[in-house]
């Protein structure tokens, strides 16, 4: 893992079929970013999930790697 990460959120389990799954992440992900944000805490990617349009760019850190995703989230009405 780089040692240079200074903030994120782990990604402790991803749910088969949800969004997250079809968008690539893994358990064991670093989520540092989501379209060029910084997340620091769960609340923060609350609070863009709600904000969001569309596909979201999701930045993470995957073992030595730095990779991007994109994440389309449920539509809920």
């Amino acid at each position: 893992m780089p040692t240079d990460i200074e903030h994120g959120i782990l990604v402790w389990k991803v749910i088969i079929g949800s969004p997250a799954y079809n968008g690539g992440l893994q358990p064991g992900d670093i989520v540092t970013h989501i379209n060029g944000k910084p997340v620091h805490s769960a609340s923060d990617i609350y609070m863009m999930l709600e904000n969001s349009s569309g596909s979201l760019r999701i930045d993470v850190v995957r073992g030595r790697q730095r990779i991007t995703l994109s994440v389309t989230p449920e539509i809920h009405s």
